[in-house]
């Protein structure tokens, strides 16, 4: 087949208007995932499957309030997290992976039972952050000042996340195959956490709350790529479920993919 000049020109135009508009959707998802992160040859080459959380892994001090807001009952906020964050990461991690929800697959709600039923799950420390940290300001500048013979600080203890090994070694290669997929996306844990002790408001009852959400990546060989815990904050006067979703779940998924393009 032969192209004339005409052709090639309305072809040319065409595959730079579908690359823009790609990286525009890049960058009005994403944030704060620097470009270079992001392979524009390999879009949608790798296939992830996204598996959510246990049910029996959801923490939560805020439900009653989150429920007493939204107008649903108590229970029902777990599932809507639940379902909530697999889809917003499933879609937002789609942009740059061909990737996929397991509950929303056809076997998926009896494969679920079997993924559950053959983890057990045990906390690990995080592996240590790259990168020195620059203090704050006067923070650094006492540092620097500080008397030689002053008693060093105690060290705090070392952060941990809730991880995951599986009882049958065979389970990644059965997901893998079956789904098609290269890598799975594991949420093992959600929590909610309210720090009573640190009070914004003691009239209006405001309080600083953490999401976290614990994670681990594996390949269908069963080689685990990551894991780790995201943490973000906020503040407990945010009771509206779906409020509570939008304005941290984006937040959650951009960390997930800057985490998962630099491991992979």
């Amino acid at each position: 087949m032969t192209f004339g000049t005409s052709s090639l020109v309305k072809l040319f135009l065409l595959a730079g208007l579908v690359s823009a508009s790609i990286s525009g959707s890049a960058q009005q998802i994403t944030h704060d995932v620097p470009d270079s992160l992001i392979k524009k040859d390999s879009i949608h080459e790798i296939r992830l499957l996204i598996v959510p959380f246990n049910p029996s892994m959801y923490f939560s001090d805020a439900d009653k309030d989150i429920a007493e807001v939204s107008k649903v009952e108590p229970g029902e906020v777990r599932n809507k997290v639940n379902a909530s964050l697999e889809a917003t990461v499933s879609s937002h991690l789609g942009l740059y992976y061909s990737a996929k929800s397991l509950s929303k697959q056809k076997d998926g709600g009896d494969d679920l039972d079997i993924i559950y039923g053959s983890i057990t799950y045990a906390p690990r420390v995080k592996a240590p952050e790259t990168g020195e940290k620059k203090k704050p300001g006067l923070q650094g500048l006492r540092e620097k000042i500080k008397p030689a013979e002053e008693v060093p600080e105690k060290q705090a203890d070392p952060e941990t996340y809730m991880d995951i090994s599986f009882a049958d070694g065979r389970l990644m290669d059965y997901i893998g195959s079956k789904y098609e997929v290269d890598y799975v996306v594991f949420f093992n844990q959600f929590e909610i956490i309210t720090d009573y002790e640190n009070c914004i408001d003691l009239q209006l009852r405001k309080y600083y709350r953490e999401i976290k959400v614990h994670y681990s990546v594996y390949g269908k060989d069963g080689k685990k790529i990551s894991g780790d815990v995201i943490t973000i904050p906020y503040h407990s006067n945010e009771n509206d479920i779906q409020i509570i979703v939008k304005e941290n779940f984006g937040t959650l998924s951009s960390t997930l993919l800057q985490r998962i393009y630099l491991k992979k």
